[in-house]
């Protein structure tokens, strides 16, 4: 295993993935959840039992993932708030990952492709953890480090599934890797846990890779008790951690108040969106142009039934084809279980059309497939002495490498601070209004008025019902100091909003009130300062204004 081709590959990874990424460790905190998740989270600020017990047990910010906070307590008690440590460790992890894949895949074609010469196999796994680690599909994934759930629930899923499947192959010691994976698994799931399709991707492992002999006609009718479990008996540790992780998350989502309403978000809405985030993913691993932050959800007229049967085509024509090209098949089913549980088909809290991050498990077996076939193809035109056209292929696949590099870059430069990442996610999405809001805020921000002003208002014109949007605008005339000009956005929230509580009601109703007090309205101050009560009885600026408003003599 660990021959010079074998370090000088391991070696290759590494220079690729430092060399490459190295920018990123001087990036800041952009403020898209890592400012909740680290620079926000007490829990983590010191390492006690305490914090440990909390990290464990608890769902901040709608999300239960102890293993990733614990990799931030540990990143935060060496480099404090300082995000050269927390990107050290993506890139760290993204290299780990790329040299198990290198690892796991060496071994499977050792074991299963044995035509296959062994300098071939282990190119074919280095081509593939070459394209992992510099895809630009990753880069979100490696230079945002929210994205830590990510990095991190990979590291242990390809460690569970490569001792899963030395556990099927072994004759000795077979307990000891079993035990190996649940554990492996019980960390991933930890980590994201939108790991809990791997059960059903170890079941087409088993059908399709592991123990195909015992899946012919004639040993299915022979081995049924075997059979049982292989399928069922020998997953119910994996499927036990997914629906107890399926329960954690749904519990957080409902302490958050994120669960998805079906009547804003049909199941046919879902179902399409679904499909044509699929299809670009997959483009994406091809061609990745176009890539964002933040996929919007496009509107229902906007939707078509085209992804959707172009998707139940393609699985079908796999299928019915599935004894030529079995892996390919496996691949695919692969790639669509994986994603599964991030396509919002069943969603607690999607907020956005689709995210690169959900790919980083998933496109895996698609990059395997590149790289698979590009040293097959390559061996078929070397043996057919077809020179020019091996010759060709060499230079396309050189080609195709230095534009992954080049695009790479330009991602990039997308996650350096929060203000290049909101401006990159307003130019591939020139038409949100979430979008607009977010830039507006980060202008505001870094003090840049005039700009902040502008995107707001245009928020506003793309969505007059954003009740942040008034919200933000108000905040900022307020801190420049033109409070009419804030009276006005906060009056408009409250129209908008007609009494509700939504989005920090009861700060802008304390606005008003506050302003009007400014203005001697005392009566238009009370109202408004109720309803902020109201909406949140303990919110501390409203109850000092009301003993103000109580020591104001009668009139």
């Amino acid at each position: 295993m660990f021959s010079v081709r074998f370090s000088l590959a391991i070696g290759l990874i590494i220079c690729c993935s430092f060399g490459l990424y190295s920018q990123t460790l001087f990036f800041d905190f952009v403020h898209y959840d890592d400012n909740l998740y680290i620079l926000e989270d007490a829990a983590i600020h010191h390492i006690s039992l305490e914090t440990l017990y909390t990290i464990l047990l608890s769902t901040e910010n709608s999300y239960w993932g102890p293993v990733v906070r614990f990799s931030y307590m540990i990143d935060y008690a060496l480099w404090g708030e300082n995000a050269f440590g927390f990107h050290l460790s993506n890139q760290l992890l993204h290299i780990a990952n790329a040299t198990i894949l290198l690892f796991f895949l060496n071994w499977l074609l050792s074991h299963f492709f044995t035509t296959i010469d062994k300098k071939n196999q282990l190119v074919m796994a280095l081509l593939t953890a070459l394209i992992v680690t510099i895809h630009p599909q990753n880069v979100e994934t490696v230079a945002w480090i929210a994205a830590r759930k990510d990095l991190l629930s990979v590291f242990f899923l390809l460690l569970t599934i490569f001792s899963y499947c030395i556990y099927t192959q072994r004759q000795h010691h077979k307990t000891a890797w079993f035990i190996i994976s649940i554990i492996c698994y019980s960390f991933a799931i930890a980590a994201k846990p939108s790991s809990l399709s791997l059960p059903f991707i170890l079941i087409l492992l088993d059908v399709y890779l592991l123990r195909t002999a015992l899946f012919t006609t004639e040993n299915f009718k022979q081995h049924k008790t075997k059979l049982l479990k292989v399928l069922v008996l020998e997953k119910l540790p994996f499927l036990a951690l997914a629906f107890l992780t399926a329960f954690l998350t749904l519990h957080a989502h409902l302490q958050g108040g994120n669960v998805a309403d079906l009547a804003e978000m049909p199941f046919i809405f879902r179902l399409l969106n679904a499909a044509t985030i699929i299809l670009v993913y997959l483009l994406h691993c091809i061609l990745p142009v176009g890539l964002s932050a933040y996929y919007e959800f496009p509107s229902t007229s906007d939707l078509s039934y085209l992804p959707l049967i172009s998707l139940l085509l393609l699985s079908i024509l796999l299928f019915l084809k599935r004894g030529r090209i079995r892996f390919i098949w496996l691949a695919w089913l692969i790639f669509i279980i994986a994603l599964f549980p991030t396509l919002g088909i069943i969603s607690f809290n999607q907020v956005t059309a689709g995210a690169d991050r959900f790919t980083y498990f998933p496109s895996i077996v698609i990059y395997s497939l590149m790289g698979v076939g590009f040293v097959q193809f390559h061996a078929y035109l070397l043996q057919a002495d077809k020179h020019i056209a091996r010759y060709g292929l060499i230079l396309g696949s050189v080609c195709f490498f230095a534009v992954l590099l080049g695009i790479n870059l330009q991602q990039q430069a997308t996650w350096k601070n929060p203000l290049t990442l909101r401006e990159h996610i307003v130019l591939t999405n020139p038409q949100s209004y979430i979008a607009h809001h977010n830039l507006g805020v980060a202008y505001f921000k870094a003090g840049n008025i005039a700009s902040a002003i502008k995107h707001l208002n245009h928020s506003i014109e793309l969505a007059s019902g954003c009740l942040k949007c008034y919200d933000s605008l108000g905040r900022l005339f307020l801190a420049i100091d033109n409070k009419t000009a804030a009276l006005i956005q906060f009056q408009k929230f409250a129209q908008k909003a007609q009494n509700s509580c939504l989005h920090n009601a009861e700060q802008v109703y304390y606005g008003l009130a506050s302003l009007y007090f400014e203005q001697d309205e005392l009566g238009l101050s009370q109202q408004f300062l109720t309803q902020s009560l109201q909406c949140n009885e303990r919110y501390e600026p409203a109850k000092q204004l009301q003993l103000l408003l109580h020591q104001q003599p009668s009139s």
